[in-house]
């Protein structure tokens, strides 16, 4: 039987709510994936890693609500763990249960091609705030999905849904080319406190002081050129 400190635990499979989804849209979209002492959730869109507590090794998928519910329900400090082919059970001093458990050769987040090492870059100071500025002039309309990105260009982030543009300039960002970020990202982005990015193969992946990484699929296409819009004459403020 493992151990584990049930709120340090419930505090991880948190963490990951943001790309588990409601409904099983893809193979375990639902669920918490276990795998190689991670933690994951994985929606097709937005994959978020984190790594188990010391001690803790589970391999198999758990519908996520199921869990977190039992364990916010449990009020011992420290749990057990065990595994078979078909059931993760949790158990305390005084109660025991049993949640589904699928085990499979393969799961979809180990075909994400992760970073290495060499590949991360620091975040530039501020950058996360202007995210956030130009996250509010993306599109939501899935008409025109190229607006429903962050556009980075030139040490510039941008943000535009036709009737409204944000530019913000961020100091250290360089101008080397980034891909296009979905701005519905952003939000998870402002919670996630990334300290460090890295570019693979149609993925964005950030990562945090706690060696959380959040992933998500980069858009495609080309972004409107928006230089002549800002080409305008007016008082400094």
């Amino acid at each position: 039987m493992q151990k584990a400190n049930r709120q340090a635990l419930l505090d991880i499979l948190n963490t990951l709510r943001p790309a588990v989804a409601t409904k099983d849209i893809v193979e375990h979209a639902d669920s918490f994936i276990f795998k190689d002492k991670l933690a994951w959730g994985y929606n097709d869109e937005i994959a978020i890693s984190h790594p188990l507590p010391a001690g803790v090794d589970l391999t198999g998928a758990v519908i996520a609500e199921p869990l977190i519910k039992l364990l916010g329900k449990m009020k011992d400090e420290e749990i057990g763990l065990t595994t078979d082919e078909k059931e993760l059970r949790v158990q305390t001093k005084n109660s025991a249960a049993g949640i589904p458990l699928k085990v499979s050769d393969g799961f979809l987040v180990e075909a994400i091609p992760m970073p290495e090492q060499d590949d991360w870059k620091t975040i530039p100071a501020g950058m996360i705030k202007a995210l956030s500025l130009a996250a509010r002039s993306a599109s939501t309309d899935m008409s025109k999905p190229i607006l429903t990105h962050i556009h980075f260009h030139d040490g510039l982030i941008i943000g535009c849904n036709n009737f409204g543009l944000t530019v913000c300039r961020v100091e250290g960002l360089g101008t080397d080319p980034w891909p296009l970020l979905p701005a519905a990202v952003v939000p998870h982005l402002v919670r996630f406190e990334p300290d460090m990015v890295a570019f693979t193969k149609e993925w964005i992946h950030f990562v945090n002081k706690n060696d959380c990484i959040l992933s998500c699929r980069s858009g495609t296409g080309d972004y409107p050129d928006i230089r002549g819009i800002l080409k305008v004459v007016g008082k400094e403020i």
